[in-house]
């Protein structure tokens, strides 16, 4: 009996006509409409989390408020336990912790979502709190860290305005994915190539690090610590505590490192929530007049359209969208998705 051809995602395309129109209904009636059963997963009392990147920007976050609050406001009319969700970025700036990011989110982006949505960091306070797991695309041979309160929900939609990114060219669905549901150690993986490094000069021998670490890995080499590199397992705790002291990352990352990291981690976060999450991505020009909206279950199947329409709309330097090009390749050939799709344009 001949194989069945596996059916092609479906991307479901919002063009913005209108630039005056209030877009976000419209996305949100293509979630709602039963015959696309997209929200339609998420069930009364689900705890279901808005994964929202918006930039890097105050101006760029701003440009998805309205598109959060209106998805926010659809899921708690049917009753779902909805709220806004994120991991932190701890692992470059030590000094962050979960209550910063959130008074930022909340306070300098989201300003109107006082009181309609929950903020809660996936990774806990300080990035700590993390699901490792094998994924099976690797055999089991490679772990990556997410966000620990990750298996705990019923479902993630993961909204996202792509943006130029130095590491892997345009921050899209699969970015938000990867990195933007990674623990404080998956990022710390991305971001550089190598363990932390002593300088020598700076170290006092306090011994604070070589208490604190939880492997054993930091030891007395005469008059300064060492790190025992096998033993190390990227926790970045030694940083935080000897910040001062001279144990820091080169924070070296190349593009091919970054992103392969990235998609290792975005393979295992659909392998944990296969079938419990949805994409959109939404599209503006760089005056943030939004050009078109971009909705599939599918995250490599929406950042190819994605990828496409930037191409047409010159919406990224074309250096930027070769990497893309490459992320995209290479989540798909991990299976995270397909790039073949149907698109189907719908209006609203």
């Amino acid at each position: 009996m001949p194989k069945r051809k596996a059916k092609r995602p479906t991307v479901y395309h919002i063009p913005a006509v209108n630039p005056k129109e209030d877009y976000a209904e419209s996305m949100v009636n293509v979630l709602s409409y039963r015959a696309y059963r997209l929200f339609s997963v998420f069930l009364e009392n689900q705890l279901v989390a808005i994964k929202a990147a918006c930039g890097e920007s105050r101006e760029e976050s701003a440009r998805l408020a309205k598109y959060v609050e209106t998805a926010g406001k659809h899921l708690k009319n049917k009753r779902v336990s909805v709220f806004m969700c994120d991991t932190t970025n701890r692992h470059k700036d030590i000094s962050s912790n979960a209550l910063k990011q959130i008074d930022e989110a909340k306070c300098q982006c989201f300003e109107e979502l006082r009181g309609l949505l929950s903020f809660f960091m996936l990774d806990g306070i300080n990035g700590s709190y993390e699901y490792t797991m094998k994924p099976k695309a690797f055999g089991g041979k490679k772990e990556v860290y997410l966000g620990g309160e990750l298996p705990n929900l019923d479902g993630i939609f993961v909204l996202t305005a792509p943006y130029a990114h130095d590491l892997c060219g345009v921050a899209g669905a699969l970015h938000n994915l990867g990195a933007g549901l990674a623990a404080k150690r998956g990022k710390i993986k991305m971001h550089t190539m190598g363990k932390p490094r002593v300088k020598v000069e700076r170290c006092f021998a306090c011994k604070r690090c070589l208490k604190e670490c939880p492997t054993k890995a930091i030891y007395m080499d005469g008059a300064h610590v060492a790190i025992e590199e096998d033993k190390c397992v990227d926790c970045g705790r030694c940083v935080e505590i000897a910040r001062r002291c001279g144990i820091s990352y080169a924070w070296d990352a190349t593009q091919r490192h970054y992103v392969e990291t990235m998609i290792e981690h975005a393979t295992g976060a659909m392998e944990l929530l296969k079938g419990k999450i949805i994409f959109a991505n939404a599209l503006f020009d760089p005056e943030g007049t939004l050009k078109r909206i971009l909705v599939s279950r599918d995250p490599v199947a929406v950042d190819e359209a994605t990828l496409e329409e930037a191409k047409s709309d010159a919406l990224f330097p074309e250096v930027n969208l070769d990497s893309f090009q490459r992320q995209i390749n290479a989540a798909a050939k991990l299976g995270v998705g397909s790039r073949e799709r149907e698109i189907v344009e719908v209006a609203y």
